[in-house]
């Protein structure tokens, strides 16, 4: 398994919509800091960040079900975490619906979804219907 960087929107929006997740507000100015996962010619996971100056909400880590228990999710997590670094990002923040476990073992507490600041608020997965309810969580980069 390898991490690639810059995907199509393509191939972003296959994946996700394999895992069961929307793609629809995933913007092409997003995909520099969309990495994925590959086995041999195939994608079977993504994880982006879309980046507020030095905060930035991580989108859409998820991994095919044919190859979850490979720590694939934790490589993902790890590649888009450095890059938020290397851009200055100082807090990450993240919309889950039922992967808090996961996020609370690489270092994310749930926070009130009132506390994230107005970037975050104003993004549209913020608001989206599948997010709509989702928990808050965030990390110190």
């Amino acid at each position: 398994m390898q991490i690639s960087s810059n995907p199509t929107m393509a191939r972003v929006a296959h994946l996700l919509g394999q895992c069961g997740l929307p793609s629809d507000d995933i913007l092409p100015e997003y995909l520099p800091n969309f990495v994925l996962a590959r086995d041999g010619e195939s994608d079977v996971g993504v994880a982006g960040l879309q980046v507020f100056g030095s905060t930035a909400l991580v989108r859409s880590v998820a991994v095919l079900p044919t190859h979850r228990s490979r720590r694939l999710g934790t490589k993902l997590l790890g590649a888009i975490e450095q890059r938020a670094r290397s851009q200055g990002v100082k807090q990450l923040y993240l919309l889950t619906n039922d992967a808090q476990a996961f996020f609370a073992a690489h270092g994310y507490r749930e926070s009130p979804r009132c506390s994230a600041p107005a970037e975050v608020q104003g993004c549209s997965q913020f608001g989206s219907s599948c997010c709509g309810a989702a928990a808050l969580m965030v990390k110190e980069a």
